[in-house]
């Protein structure tokens, strides 16, 4: 560790792929209401922007220091943290959680005031990125070292943990963590809390712990439950002579997961080849601490049997011995399955529910995000000089429009911009283009780029990129852009209405998709023989059907392209679009709907003023994969 500067506070963050949430956690750790908070980032070989973001952070903040270094696992990262720290105390924040602003200020004060070595809080765990609950009993609990070691054996509460405690610098010295666990708190925190004097665990919750579905502990494998029982006869060993009376709590907690390890090699029996080292070392251990095992009070015959499965068996037999246990094997087969579709489907969830947030961007995000802004606008302004000069009209939609009357401009965390346009001034804007349009830009349709497989059009800049992941696997272009979607005509009679978006529905999947979204066999039949057509025959099917009911006597227009769920919600009033007047946005006067409120309160409610909750207030683009002109950002 680095000479000690007295009073300071050194978080450690170890790094690994945590794009999604580490600015978050990144802000949470900045806004310590603690004046001396050094932040030690610890980029473990991170794939995604990760290692972009920390270092964006630390462009801007001069108590945030990066460290890049090859993979090598939490624990060598936290190792390499650990040798950069000055601070007086240290403390540990995993890159997917997140700190209240006065944590650190808490968890310090009680330190002092207990005379503690070591100062822990409650916490509340985030569940499906939402839902968050704590326990807590509000009391204090102040543990000398032996009661601290019982009541991290024994209970469930002060836990072998690191990111909801703060360290006395001294307890660190000639401390490392072992690297290649993940379980990292099973083997270590014990001994930190041998070398500690005093204790203290509080009663409230200070930090967000996210119970994320893709995480180390959340994730099935043989080998991380191989390292976990290791993890207990680690425990085991170094305790159990000093405090006897936790000998069969430790041994207990060996038994009970070991009997998870032997379940999961019934469902994981190629894997274990790989864990035959970690194997034989639980098998010694149980070898050797038969009599102890069979002592405790949850141990009995079964236990004992399927304990053996891990003693004095080769891999071979190993392999065997498990597979002939078949009502393990289905029953641990049919689990794992369900877990996996489970993990599946939350880690979609996850994944949409957590885009970029305003509130945590950094500078150069913010930097970033602006010169988007500016360039967005660059397009709308060749879109409406096409506009004027041939006397086409044209709407500000969506997010745009709200964005124009709440606040003069980009509500402040959307990155794009949305118009619409009445079929007849869409389909003239569209041959208009091909000549008036500057070299820079480009027009973009599925009829324009073939791989681009949406109904509405977009025009690009040249030159530059924003990556989706959605169109990843297609060659289509990919600048920078804004949207123009047409507003089609919609038949009065609610049953037709309803047939029109039901037969679009599918088509449209079926242009853009690989899978459609519903169980209804008879859907699932259309779909697939629409998948037999050529793409750009399916482009023309669907245009022809959003175009077949132009020029009846309606009420209502229909912007399908458009996200908006459920579809009926994408079905406006034809007397909103019926003429236009100007609105400021961003310096400029553009048309927004003469009807402009009616079709805000349509969409978003008579609400549609009030900001809403932080949580929402998100941005989509990876900041870090868009590339301008100019290379700056490159």
């Amino acid at each position: 560790m680095k000479e000690m500067v007295k009073g300071r506070i050194s978080v450690v963050v170890a790094v690994w792929n945590v794009e999604p949430f580490l600015r978050k956690c990144v802000k949470s750790l900045l806004n310590q209401t603690y004046p001396d908070i050094e932040i030690i980032l610890v980029n473990d070989g991170s794939d995604d922007n990760s290692g972009k973001i920390c270092d964006a952070f630390a462009k801007d903040e001069s108590n945030v220091k990066v460290i890049h270094q090859k993979n090598q696992g939490v624990c060598a990262a936290r190792n390499t943290g650990l040798a950069e720290v000055t601070g007086e105390f240290i403390g540990f924040v995993d890159p997917d959680d997140w700190a209240t602003d006065d944590m650190y200020q808490y968890l310090y004060d009680n330190l002092i005031k207990y005379e503690a070595d070591i100062s822990c809080c409650r916490y509340y765990r985030v569940s499906r990125g939402e839902d968050t609950y704590v326990r807590t009993d509000g009391i204090t609990y102040v543990y000398d070292t032996e009661e601290a070691i019982n009541e991290l054996v024994n209970n469930f509460t002060i836990r072998s943990i690191f990111w909801n405690k703060l360290f006395k610098r001294e307890l660190f010295e000639d401390v490392q963590f072992p690297v290649g666990t993940i379980y990292e708190g099973t083997f270590l925190v014990h001994k930190i809390f041998e070398k500690a004097n005093k204790i203290v665990f509080l009663p409230d919750a200070k930090y967000y712990y996210y119970d994320y579905e893709n995480s180390y502990v959340n994730t099935i494998k043989l080998t991380y439950q191989c390292d976990f029982v290791l993890a207990h006869i680690e425990r085991y060993n170094d305790l159990h002579e000093k405090y006897p009376k936790l000998n069969e709590k430790l041994l207990t907690n060996v038994v009970r997961q070991s009997i998870e390890l032997i379940k999961l090699m019934a469902s994981q029996k190629n894997e274990i080849p790989g864990c035959q080292d970690k194997l034989d070392k639980i098998g010694a251990f149980i070898n050797s601490h038969n009599k102890e095992l069979k002592a405790i009070s949850t141990t009995n015959d079964v236990t004992m049997k399927k304990l053996n499965y891990l003693v004095s068996l080769s891999t071979d037999d190993r392999i065997k011995a498990i597979t002939l246990d078949k009502a393990s094997t289905v029953y641990r087969g049919v689990r794992t399955y369900r877990n996996q579709l489970r993990k599946n489907y939350k880690a979609k969830r996850i994944k949409k529910k957590n885009p970029i947030t305003v509130e945590h961007f950094s500078q150069e995000d913010k930097r970033i995000f602006k010169k988007l802004h500016d360039y967005e606008l660059e397009l709308v302004d060749e879109f409406v000089r096409i506009c004027d000069k041939h006397g086409l009209n044209y709407f500000l939609y969506g997010g745009t429009l709200l964005g124009a009357k709440r606040h003069g401009g980009f509500i402040p965390w959307d990155d794009d911009i949305d118009i619409v346009m009445l079929r007849e001034d869409y389909d003239k804007f569209a041959q208009v283009v091909k000549d008036d349009l500057g070299a820079k830009y480009f027009y973009q349709t599925c009829f324009t780029d073939p791989d681009f497989p949406m109904l509405f059009a977009k025009i690009r800049m040249n030159n530059t990129e924003v990556r989706e992941e959605k169109w990843d696997h297609l060659s289509l272009h990919k600048g920078i852009y804004i949207d123009i979607l047409p507003l089609d005509d919609f038949p009065k009679d609610t049953k037709k209405g309803k047939k029109l978006l039901n037969k679009f529905n599918i088509l449209n999947f079926a242009c853009n998709q690989d899978e459609l979204h519903s169980f209804r066999p008879d859907k699932q039949a259309i779909f697939k023989v629409y998948k037999l057509y050529p793409k750009t025959t399916l482009y023309k099917m669907r245009d022809d059907l959003i175009r077949s009911y132009s020029g009846v006597d309606t009420d209502k227009v229909c912007s399908f392209g458009s996200h908006y769920r459920p579809l009926i919600k994408r079905v406006l009033k034809k007397e909103w679009f019926s003429d236009f007047k100007y609105m400021e946005f961003e310096g400029r006067k553009l048309k927004v709907p003469i009807g402009w409120e009616g079709y805000l309160i349509h969409l978003f409610g008579q609400n549609y003023m009030d900001l809403p909750p932080e949580s929402k207030r998100v941005n989509h683009f990876n900041f870090y994969d868009i590339k301008f002109d100019d290379e700056e950002n490159e």
